[in-house]
């Protein structure tokens, strides 16, 4: 059983740790959090885990990411790479995974996933609830999927992008780096980097 820390004490630390220790047989030691905004009662009440420090960084103990903002991930992966920190990857066992697919080192991907044949996720990508990862794509580093997201076939994501709740992105379509992806949003043409597409009026600034 890998000794892991947890990064982050929001709801995404919280739903990971809950997936994991709802599980039969748990395959992670959760040992700590560290959270930068200090400690949080809350979660230490539901965790029963203690506040930690990148200083108390063990050979032993990996770190996974647990924060949903892609910017925020890249700059604390930096503070863990500062300490030699080693990243742990995360895959929830109903997750479906082509034998040909490659998942990067720091990923995390929630129950009921399917991450279909040659596709690639980069480091840190998240990947929420029953969102498809089709063939062929490719998805940059920090990128965060949220649940019920379609990325069909050779789709190609860059860094740092968000895609909100049911979003969907037609076949062979680019995603710019740091765009953003609106809930709902059906992407039909390829989009430059930074680009933000809001729900509803499906505009494009």
């Amino acid at each position: 059983m890998r000794n892991v820390i947890l990064y982050g004490a929001g709801s995404l630390a919280r739903e990971v740790f809950d997936f994991e220790n709802s599980l039969p047989n748990p395959r992670v030691n959760f040992v700590g959090y560290i959270n930068d905004a200090g400690p949080d009662d809350s979660f230490e009440q539901l965790a029963g885990i203690p506040r930690m420090f990148l200083s108390e960084s063990s050979s032993e103990c990996s770190y996974l990411i647990c924060v949903a903002d892609p910017v925020a991930r890249l700059n604390i992966l930096k503070k863990i790479e500062q300490v030699d920190g080693q990243l742990y990857t995360y895959i929830h066992p109903t997750v479906l995974i082509s034998k040909t697919a490659v998942v990067s080192s720091g990923c995390i991907i929630y129950p009921y996933v399917v991450i279909s044949a040659n596709s690639y996720l980069g480091k840190c990508v998240l990947v929420n609830t029953y969102s498809g990862i089709g063939h062929d794509v490719s998805v940059g580093d920090f990128t965060t999927i949220s649940a019920h997201v379609d990325l069909m076939g050779h789709v190609q994501v860059g860094e740092c992008c968000f895609f909100g709740s049911g979003a969907r992105v037609a076949p062979g379509k680019k995603i710019g780096s740091s765009a953003k992806i609106g809930t709902g949003i059906s992407v039909i043409r390829s989009i430059k980097e930074n680009s933000k597409i809001f729900p509803y009026a499906n505009k494009v600034v």
